[in-house]
């Protein structure tokens, strides 16, 4: 878990959804859920479960950057929040599997989602979300 407050990464989250998606990050999402196959594929798993069962924070956005043969998402067709798929691996702040929590048009918290640590990043997710 981080805490950092970088103009530089809102500026790459803003230009990466708005050049791929067409999609404008602005002062009403407060949080970005990154889901790859990168790292631990069961810990992905169940952030990916865990990411559906918070479906109700309609200040979130989900980019999922897993294949589906890797992690099932065949939830998220009925899902009804805002979703975005992008499959195509790229190192930057998407990289791997996180929440990225903003707050003032900045990049507040980065929550890592990482074996050792993964009921404790959901732990603190689901209190910042309140």
């Amino acid at each position: 878990m981080s805490c950092t407050k970088s103009d530089q990464q809102y500026s790459e989250i803003q230009q990466y959804f708005q050049e791929k998606h067409q999609f404008s990050v602005d002062e009403n999402v407060d949080a970005i859920f990154v889901l790859t196959a990168r790292g631990c594929v069961p810990c992905n798993q169940k952030f990916s479960d865990f990411m559906l069962s918070n479906k109700n924070n309609k200040q979130s956005v989900y980019l999922i950057k897993a294949p589906k043969n890797r992690i099932d998402l065949s939830a998220y067709k009925n899902y009804k929040g805002i979703v975005f798929y992008d499959t195509n691996y790229k190192e930057n702040i998407f990289d791997s599997s996180k929440v990225i929590f903003l707050k003032n048009k900045k990049v507040d918290t980065i929550v890592q989602i990482e074996a050792l640590t993964l009921e404790k990043s959901f732990t603190y997710t689901r209190e910042k979300l309140k």
